[in-house]
Order: C-alpha cells, then sequence, then structure tokens
C-alpha cells in the first residue's frame, strides 16, 4: 500500500466509528420516556454525534460500527441493505446435538402479535443461518452462527428451531441466566474499495466455559465484562479506577482501585470458603495482585484488616481518576478514600471551576476539591469534621502538585459551617454537597429526609448570583424526582433544576440510579 492509499485508507476510518457494546443497551433511544441507547450515551462521551447504521439488541454484545457523517451512513446502510456485510456471532448454550458439529436453518420470520417468530416448514423462507460447533465443557456448548440474511431476532430464532437455544433467551426457549449470551464477533465489509473487518472480543466465559459452573463468579464477570466494553478508555489505564461489580444479585461491589480490587459484601451470613475461591479466581482473571473484603452489614465493628488484605500487601498506594491522583489508605475505615460513583460529577467540576470561589461541604478527603483547584479555581474551602481526613485531603493537593496555603480547610460540622458563612456573608460560585444519609456528633443528628430543605435552603444563599450548586445523594428512600420536588419547594422559581450527568458505571439506563445527582443555577 503506498502513502496514498494509506492515507485515503486514513480517512475513511475516521468517518466510521467501530466499539464492542456491552449488554444491557438499546441500539438507540426509542422514546421521550425511555432513557438513553448506546447511539446517545457514545455520542455524549465522544461529544460527537454519531448515526445508526444497524442495531443489535438489548443484551447482546460485540461488534457494532456507527457512522460520524452522513455520507459514511448512507455507505454503510446500503452494504447492509445488500447484505455485502458478513457477521458472525457466538453464542452459549447448555442443549445437546449429539454428534452434529454443522448445522443449517432456513425459515419464514415475521412479527406477529408484536413478537417474531419463525415458521422452519414455510415454502418461501426469508431467512437463513448456518451454525457451527466451537467448543464444549461439561453441558455447555460454543457455537458459531454466520447469518446470510438480516431479519430481526433471527439467531435467536434458528437456534430455537434447531433444539440449540441460547443461554439466557428464556423468550425462545433458553435456560435461565444472568444475561443473553450472544456476542456480535466480526463484521467484516468493503467501503470505498478498503476492507473493513472489526472483532469484538468476546466474554470471558465464552474464551473459558469451565467458569460457567461458579455461578458467583458468572455474575461478576457479566457485570465486568459490561463496564470494559462501556468504559475501554479507562479500562485499559493500568493505574485507573473503576468500579467493576455493582451488582444487588450477588451482593457484591467491586472497585478496581489501580492495582487493588476492593470488594464490599452486602450480606449477613459468614464469607465460605467457595466465596474466597472465587474472590481469588476473579483476582487471577483480572490480573490482580491485591484484593480488600470489606463486609459492609458489619460496619458497626472494627474491620479484621489483616484476615482480609493478608500480611505484607502495602496500606497506602496511589490511583488516578480522569488525569488527577489520589492517594488510597487500606487502614482507614470502610472506603479507601474515593467514592467513584463521583466519578462524572468530579469530572464536571475540573472542567467548570476556572476561576471560581468553590465550596467543598461534606468533603471527606477532598475529590472534588482537588479537581476544583486543578481545574484552576480561585479559592476552594474544604470543610469535614475528620481532621485526619483533612490532612488526607491535604496530601492529595499535594501529590497532584497543589499548594495547600491558597485554598482553605475547616475541620468542623457543615451545618455549623453554614450558620457562620451566613454571618460572615460569605459566598461562592460553585457548591458541592454530597453530605451522608444519617449522621451523628456530640452536638446533633443529621437526617437527609428531616434536614434536606433547610440544608438547601442554606446552600443556596450563599451562592452569588450565577452561581451553581452539585448535590448529591444516596439516600434510597428518595428518587431523583423526590430530591427535585423538594428542592423546587424551598427555591425562588428563578432557580433551574438540571439532572447530573449521565454515567452508567453503576446502573444499567433502564435502572433507577442510587446516586441521585443534580445541579442548581441561581439566576
Amino acid at each position: 500500500m503506498n502513502d496514498l492509499e494509506e492515507n485515503n485508507q486514513k480517512n475513511i476510518l475516521s468517518e466510521l466509528y467501530l466499539t464492542n457494546k456491552p449488554a444491557g443497551f438499546a441500539t438507540h433511544k426509542v422514546s421521550e420516556q425511555r432513557p438513553l441507547g448506546f447511539v446517545e450515551y457514545l455520542s455524549n462521551q465522544l461529544a460527537e454525534p454519531l448515526k445508526v447504521v444497524h442495531r443489535l439488541d438489548r443484551e447482546t454484545t460485540g461488534a457494532m460500527v456507527f457512522a460520524k457523517t452522513k455520507e459514511a451512513a448512507k455507505i454503510l446502510g446500503q452494504l447492509f441493505e445488500k447484505r455485502e456485510v458478513h457477521k458472525e456471532y457466538l453464542f452459549l448454550t447448555d442443549r445437546d446435538t449429539g454428534t452434529s458439529e454443522t448445522l443449517s436453518a432456513q425459515s419464514f420470520i415475521e412479527k406477529t402479535g408484536g413478537q417474531f417468530t419463525s415458521d422452519s416448514k414455510a415454502q418461501k423462507p426469508n431467512s437463513e443461518t448456518t451454525f457451527s460447533l466451537i467448543k464444549k465443557q461439561g453441558k455447555f456448548t460454543l457455537w458459531r452462527a454466520q447469518p446470510k440474511t438480516g431479519k430481526p431476532h433471527q439467531i435467536r430464532l434458528h437456534a430455537k428451531d434447531l433444539g440449540i437455544p441460547i443461554l439466557g433467551d428464556t423468550a425462545h426457549g433458553g435456560s435461565s441466566f444472568p444475561n443473553l449470551m450472544l456476542h456480535s464477533h466480526r463484521l467484516q465489509f468493503e467501503i470505498k474499495s478498503y476492507k473493513v473487518v472489526h472483532e469484538a472480543t468476546p466474554p470471558r466465559l465464552m474464551e473459558n466455559l469451565e467458569l460457567l459452573g461458579d455461578p458467583l463468579l458468572v455474575q461478576w464477570l457479566i457485570e465486568s465484562d459490561r463496564r470494559q466494553r462501556s468504559h475501554p478508555e479507562v479500562w485499559n489505564l493500568q493505574n485507573e479506577s473503576l468500579r467493576i461489580v455493582h451488582d444487588k444479585v450477588s451482593g457484591y461491589n467491586i472497585d478496581r482501585m489501580g492495582e487493588c480490587l476492593w470488594f464490599y459484601r452486602f450480606k449477613e451470613d459468614p464469607v465460605t470458603d467457595k466465596e474466597k475461591q472465587s474472590i481469588s479466581t476473579f483476582c487471577t482473571l483480572l490480573g490482580s495482585k491485591q484484593h480488600v473484603l470489606r463486609e459492609m452489614k458489619n460496619r458497626g465493628q472494627n474491620p479484621d484488616l489483616e484476615k482480609n488484605e493478608g500480611k505484607g500487601n502495602s496500606s497506602t498506594w496511589q490511583i488516578q481518576e480522569n488525569g488527577l491522583r489520589y492517594e488510597l489508605r487500606k487502614d482507614q475505615g470502610w472506603s479507601p478514600g474515593l467514592f467513584l460513583d463521583q466519578r462524572e460529577n468530579r469530572k464536571a467540576v475540573y472542567q467548570q471551576s476556572k476561576g471560581l470561589k468553590v465550596l467543598n461541604l461534606f468533603c471527606y478527603t477532598a475529590g472534588f476539591s482537588v479537581c476544583a483547584a486543578k481545574g484552576g479555581a480561585e479559592q476552594v474551602t474544604s470543610v469535614d469534621t475528620s481532621r485526619r481526613t483533612l490532612e488526607w485531603a491535604k496530601k492529595n493537593f499535594e501529590i497532584n502538585e497543589l499548594h495547600t496555603s491558597g485554598h482553605l480547610f475547616y475541620a468542623q460540622d457543615a451545618r455549623e459551617f453554614l450558620k457562620i458563612a451566613e454571618k460572615k456573608s460569605l459566598s461562592y460560585d460553585l457548591i458541592i454537597c454530597d453530605p451522608p444519609s444519617f449522621a451523628r456528633n456530640k452536638k446533633s443528628v443529621f437526617r437527609i429526609d428531616k434536614d434536606f430543605s433547610q440544608l438547601m435552603t442554606k446552600l443556596y444563599k450563599l451562592l452569588s448570583q450565577n452561581g451553581k450548586l452539585l448535590f448529591s445523594s444516596n439516600y434510597e428512600k428518595w428518587s431523583l424526582d423526590n430530591f427535585l420536588q423538594e428542592t423546587r419547594k424551598v427555591l425562588p422559581k428563578s432557580a433551574s433544576c438540571t439532572e447530573g450527568l449521565s454515567s452508567y458505571d453503576h446502573e444499567l439506563p433502564d435502572q433507577e440510579k442510587i446516586l441521585k445527582s443534580f445541579w442548581v443555577h441561581k439566576k
């Protein structure tokens, strides 16, 4: 290939966006009442509008191509319509076909009563798929499917017709499973005389069928695969932090904190030997040499650090998030020092703080304060009741080459600080408030449901004209709508309230988010 041909190929590829779709995302938003689809999510992340040229079902993972330009969308659309895109899928089943290693299916597929049906006895079929067996382990079998036509649900229907329904596809006769185990593995096509081959890495469960025998590990691998696909730019950075399992079914949340996996366990019963083996295997699969286990149902007790972490591991280490660094500690309680559900909000604060006077209440180790200061804030005030965490916060400033002398740190109850600030007529251009749902000190008790209105009123008074407030809460008894309704009750009509950034680090698009975040703008 000469230089001219190579440049032309690069120009063509620059008009395409090749990706590996995670499970749980519809290809696009289907109505204003439905959550964002995958194309809207990607367009937001890239700050560039993408165009849909083909679709995958919500629970199907794998290779997709979007267009960045109208011209590319038109060409790709025609290629798919003319069946000039070669597609290859992988899927798992727990049904046996005996000695058959190759199969084929033809049928007439149509939508009947709101569902797609397949008539394998039709004299004029409109769909065809070939199947080939790849490998078998116990009762599970991995198959390759190559559709020659492109009817909706074609592979799922044809797999059912052949007696090998896809694992997790209960709508078409498959056994129950945490996810539909169908993966778009390969797309191949020619555009402007250049061959494009896009392969998407299969789920780990398809690469190692032996893992299918461990239900807990299965759940974790499905969850972590989803985050690897939705955050590839973060996943591939060795020291980056990311929530990789957020799963009420298994009773675990798991954070990748750089070199360490941090397990939060929400179960009443003791950890079993089988769970310990699942944890060990998961760490090996993800290449993590260290892990910490925190049993969250026992938060009233002191964590058994030696039991949970093992001897010889360093108790202090550093990670990065969005280009900034934070010191984490294993010996300072239930959290290592950074709550990953706020990752997108911290990024927003970094982007919006230049030249502003910023207040960070309930600041903990001051992740938001670091972002504001590094983003060019004129001055950042950090408030927390714990002197120990404020010293930790100053360490986070230091490792990001930020001088603490130009910023303020107060070891004080947030409500007391607000009273003093109001008396002194202080004002702030940006306020970040992430209070606990419940807290008790020697003088008082704080409950978010009881104290929210008063807290919001005081926060709004401290905002400068055109100032912004970022409010967040993990209080599970209120939805985001509840918070917004209560906010609008106490603020003037001129104030505007908008939902925080859409992030799928934790819940899927159609799930209620535990972290409720919104912005208040004082006009």
